[in-house]
């Protein structure tokens, strides 16, 4: 298989092999000239846009790499500008429109900050901060089940807010059960 990879002029003959090159990469998207890769798929159809083309040019170990490291630099900006907008949207709209990636890595940057927040504001003396939290993340649990059940939610989105819920079931579980052993502290 590495030979014919390492033999082949055609820069599309990678394709076969993605999913043993890259973790969870089906595919990657060319050019239409076949001289750029513009964007990486998963098996799921789940799909990103790199932040610049990487060029195919040369042995393809070498633009493999670059493709590589492309895909670092726009996941890297991907996440960072989905962890920003969670705090400046809705977060069903937000949901629906961020990568399933970023979903779960930035609704755990925020949980783990609102749960630091908390415990700074039951430090301050607000006894009820913990259980607000409480209810907004039940609040939070109940918006994607309405999610779940609606008939327009798309595969994509339905898969991300199932994996979503069960993270989330079990986060607003560990502030559950801050609230009921009383613990004020970390």
């Amino acid at each position: 298989e590495l030979l014919s990879v390492l033999g082949s002029s055609d820069p599309t003959s990678i394709q076969v092999h993605m999913l043993k090159l890259f973790d969870n990469v089906k595919a990657v998207e060319f050019s239409r000239n076949k001289r750029n890769v513009l964007g990486m798929m998963d098996p799921k159809k789940e799909s990103f846009d790199f932040v610049t083309p990487s060029v195919v040019d040369g042995p393809v170990e070498t633009w493999m790499e670059a493709v590589e490291d492309q895909m670092k630099i726009s996941l890297h900006d991907i996440l960072k500008e989905g962890v920003f907008k969670y705090a400046k949207m809705e977060r069903a709209v937000w949901i629906e429109e961020c990568l399933g990636m970023v979903d779960i890595a930035g609704s755990q940057i925020w949980w783990t900050w609102e749960v630091e927040d908390v415990f700074r504001k039951v430090g301050a003396g607000d006894k009820y901060a913990m259980k607000e939290l409480e209810t907004k993340l039940t609040g939070q649990l109940n918006v994607m089940v309405a999610m779940v059940r609606r008939t327009d939610l798309k595969g994509q989105s339905r898969k991300k807010v199932n994996s979503l819920l069960i993270i989330d079931v079990h986060a607003r579980d560990i502030v559950d059960m801050f609230v009921r052993e009383s613990i004020l502290h970390a």
